[in-house]
């Protein structure tokens, strides 16, 4: 609780010291050991990888997909998108259907400016679930930035229309009226 009252107030620094001190005492809880290399990946600590690494030993199933998916924030943060892009697809190996491996792929190919590979990606993450409105919403910035008003409208719309709090896609919605 304490870490995210940290992370609310934007003292990430805070909130990696009251993770590590709960972690310290329950080395056992997965979910917080999650918590924590993902507060690592995101704060462009090194110690994701380390912990990232543990999480995947003792996934003897291999069926868990995040810790691949924090190396791969990890390296997005810190400008590996080769890396990134590695540990991205490991996460989509070994879960097909976590979103936001999918989306953090398709964000680095869009900004490589790899735009069919990268609504390729949203598109997948948007068959995976209809509903995720953050899929249409890159999938419409692909779109748009192909040249594709048309198609790139009516994603933003679905976008919008999934999920109200997504202004941009309104925003991004309002430009492409204003330069018809």
């Amino acid at each position: 609780m304490r870490a995210e009252i940290y992370r609310q107030q934007n003292n990430k620094a805070a909130a990696v010291d009251a993770l590590e001190n709960a972690y310290r005492y329950a080395p056992f809880d997965v979910e917080l050991a999650y918590e924590l290399a993902f507060t690592y990946a995101e704060t462009k600590n090194g110690k994701a990888l380390a912990l990232a690494d543990s999480l995947i030993r003792m996934d003897t199933s291999e069926s868990h997909a995040e810790p691949y998916y924090f190396k791969g924030i990890y390296y997005s943060n810190t400008g590996n998108t080769a890396q990134a892009l590695h540990f991205f697809d490991q996460a989509i190996q070994h879960d097909y259907n976590f979103l936001d491996a999918h989306i953090e792929k398709g964000i680095i190919l869009y900004e490589q400016k790899k735009y069919p590979e990268a609504y390729s990606a949203f598109n997948l993450a948007m068959t995976i679930s209809p509903k995720f409105a953050d899929a249409f919403y890159w999938m419409a910035k692909s779109e748009l930035a192909m040249g594709q008003k048309q198609e790139a409208s009516l994603n933003f719309q679905r976008a919008y229309g999934l999920d109200k709090t997504l202004t941009a896609a309104k925003d991004s919605l309002e430009k492409i009226k204003v330069n018809r």
